[in-house]
């Protein structure tokens, strides 16, 4: 029983860095209009005055885009806090 709830577990932590990748994605692709990490980091300097609300909070584009992209990189590469 073990075994399936590490695996269940395993499962979730990998889905949601899923949805993370695919947020960043979607929000690179719509601020920038290309996916490539060269061409974001080109432009994303012109778009530092832009912040995107979430819940009660208001954040800052780009660092919600490094948020995500660093959430997704932890939990893919098992880093502390969200190993298993």
């Amino acid at each position: 029983m073990s075994t399936l709830k590490a695996a269940f577990k395993a499962f979730t932590f990998n889905k949601i860095s899923d949805g993370c990748l695919l947020l960043f994605c979607i929000i690179s692709l719509n601020l920038v209009g290309n996916t490539s990490i060269t061409q974001i980091l080109l432009m994303l300097p012109l778009h530092q005055n832009v912040n995107v609300d979430i819940l009660f909070f208001t954040i800052n584009v780009c660092e919600f885009l490094t948020f995500l992209l660093c959430f997704a990189a932890f939990i893919k590469s098992a880093q502390i806090g969200p190993h298993i």
